[in-house]
């Protein structure tokens, strides 16, 4: 769907640049403290981070990591997301802590390569946060924040870790549960609590994303192989559906921000020419392996190619903003109403 060039300008800013190569991974801290304002933090393969302020749409700060490409961010809550929070970048050997008060690093964990970080656990302030990583040797491995070691390996997948979702992050009691999708064509579940397996998803083909998403009802577990995409019930864990790829796989899924009821909500994420990326509506957006973003019918793994830009990472917040990441280095912001 489209919308007049001059109604996408006032709802989107323009592409803001930064990044020297691929913006690889975005995520989205809000603050809400004084002027603070939501930051959007963007990870590249230029060995940087770069924090955005997207409700005045210009940068705030330049994070230097080791020069190795930034492989994925996730965030670790503040003080009712205010001041203390943070978040995690991983680049080859390293997992780094940032805080985003000082714009700083404030931690650094030494660890096997690793391709897919998340977080869980802690309180308001971020105490008691793990950090759970994915990694090439075919573990999925647990940092305590606090206590600055490494508290648990987990083994079980016979080959590449390369994605991680968060099931349940305990923060309001039961398990915390943790899925991991695999290069050996397996989706395992974890109690990173106990370090038992809650369930083993077999025969999925190389597991490139996941995500916990809502379909209206509860929340499911959703993901991709380069041949097809899959939901299962995260309490039976029956698969819900499985749908055969017509185009192509997909790089990342997030959940979407339902839309208002009896509204037809408006994303105003816009390309340099002001074109609106998508109507918003009650499902998952997922980016695909060749760059198109979809959006995902829950019901049944149907996609709808939406247009706009091709980038290769996004996010959309419950905090209604929409973040675009390019081939380019390019960030592209917008919010939905």
């Amino acid at each position: 769907m489209t919308v007049p060039r001059d109604a996408a300008a006032e709802s989107a800013a323009p592409p803001l640049g930064g990044h020297e190569l691929q913006v690889t991974c975005l995520v989205v801290a809000t603050r809400a403290c004084g002027d603070m304002g939501t930051r959007v933090v963007s990870g590249s393969r230029d060995g940087s981070l770069r924090v955005w302020d997207v409700d005045g749409g210009t940068p705030v700060a330049a994070l230097q990591a080791d020069g190795a490409a930034v492989l994925a961010l996730t965030v670790i809550r503040g003080d009712d997301g205010g001041r203390g929070a943070g978040v995690v970048s991983v680049s080859d050997r390293r997992v780094r802590v940032w805080d985003l008060s000082s714009m700083s690093e404030v931690d650094t964990f030494p660890t096997d390569c690793v391709r897919s970080v998340v977080t869980v656990g802690g309180n308001a302030s971020g105490r008691g946060t793990q950090v759970v990583c994915g990694a090439y040797d075919k573990t999925v491995r647990v940092w305590d924040v606090d206590q600055r070691k490494e508290v648990a390996v987990l083994t079980g997948h016979t080959a590449s870790v390369l994605c991680l979702a968060v099931v349940n992050d305990g923060v309001d009691g039961g398990r915390v549960l943790v899925a991991s999708g695999s290069d050996d064509g397996t989706v395992r579940v974890w109690d990173i609590t106990s370090g038992s397996t809650v369930a083993v998803l077999p025969d999925l083909g190389r597991v490139t994303c996941l995500a916990t998403v809502s379909d209206g009802v509860g929340p499911c577990l959703c993901g991709s192989s380069r041949a097809s995409s899959f939901a299962w019930d995260t309490t039976t864990w029956a698969p819900i559906w499985t749908r055969v790829h017509q185009q192509s796989g997909w790089r990342r899924v997030f959940s979407a921000p339902p839309s208002k009821a009896g509204a037809a909500a408006t994303a105003g994420a816009a390309d340099p020419g002001g074109e609106t990326l998508f109507t918003r509506r009650c499902m998952a957006v997922a980016v695909r392996l060749n760059g198109q973003c979809v959006t995902i019918d829950l019901a049944d793994g149907s996609e709808e190619v939406l247009p706009g830009p091709d980038a290769n990472a996004a996010c959309i917040p419950a905090s209604d903003i929409v973040a675009l990441g390019t081939d380019g280095g390019d960030v592209l912001f917008g919010r939905i109403h």
